[in-house]
């Protein structure tokens, strides 16, 4: 992943401290968000960032940022 370089326009909507922490959701979209909540899919947990780091780091992937 080292050589890996993708920008798709957007930013993150909080702190590096807080977007790899999990427990913080900020919606782009919260009528999607809504939409999910209304046929009981997902949540709004703010847990997905850790999830995918902790999975990242039990294969022994090199570590990857924003």
């Amino acid at each position: 992943m080292a050589n890996y370089k993708r920008n798709d326009g957007y930013t993150i909507r909080v702190t590096k401290e807080e977007f790899y922490a999990g427990g913080n959701s900020d919606p782009r979209n919260p009528n999607i968000l809504k939409m999910f909540g209304f046929v009981n899919v997902g949540e709004r947990a703010g847990s997905g960032v850790d999830k995918i780091m902790t999975a990242w780091a039990e294969q022994n992937w090199e570590k990857w940022e924003f």
